[in-house]
């Protein structure tokens, strides 16, 4: 049988220092740090729907290599995909696996940005520009199928542009 002090001594009564909640998990105290912290995990959500997005040009690259190994006696399916407003036409398998590869790596970027984002850890920003910054490039790459994730790509990087130049400067030299 195990004593009721075998964990330690417990008297049922904490004092003031156990009752503190840790710093990193302390309630915030004002109504402005509630608006930081809501706005900061809803942008962190809308980032992560926008990483679930950058799968639908993954289904497309994959089916369409996938439709190549199919039967041959289908006439109608489709055999390539194209970019730059079809000035490319990407029908090799390989590149088509590439595209797609390319394209969930931007989706698994764009998650893990919004989990930084989420937990406020230190270099989320220079990740969440990486992932816009391939998004980009991928979304004009495969215009007109991809309007829409050129603004919203160009907005995500102008916010992150105008927050650092903005930002506060800390002088590493001056001793504070």
């Amino acid at each position: 049988m195990i004593s009721p002090g075998y964990f330690g001594t417990d008297t049922g009564t904490a004092t003031r220092d156990e009752l503190r909640p840790h710093p990193r998990i302390a309630e915030p105290r004002t109504r402005r740090d509630l608006v930081v912290i809501w706005a900061r995990r809803l942008a962190a959500i809308l980032l992560a729907l926008h990483g679930i997005a950058h799968l639908v040009g993954t289904d497309a690259a994959l089916s369409t290599a996938r439709q190549q190994t199919t039967s041959p006696y289908f006439v109608d399916r489709i055999t390539s995909v194209d970019y730059l407003f079809g000035y490319w036409s990407v029908s090799g398998q390989t590149t088509l696996l590439l595209l797609g590869a390319a394209w969930a790596v931007v989706a698994v970027a764009f998650l893990v940005a919004s989990r930084w984002l989420w937990h406020l850890r230190p270099g989320w920003r220079i990740r969440l520009a990486t992932a816009a910054s391939a998004s980009l490039v991928l979304c004009v790459a495969a215009l007109p199928q991809t309007w829409i994730g050129v603004p919203i790509n160009m907005s995500v990087l102008a916010i992150l542009f105008a927050a650092a130049v903005t930002a506060p400067r800390r002088n590493p030299c001056r001793q504070q």
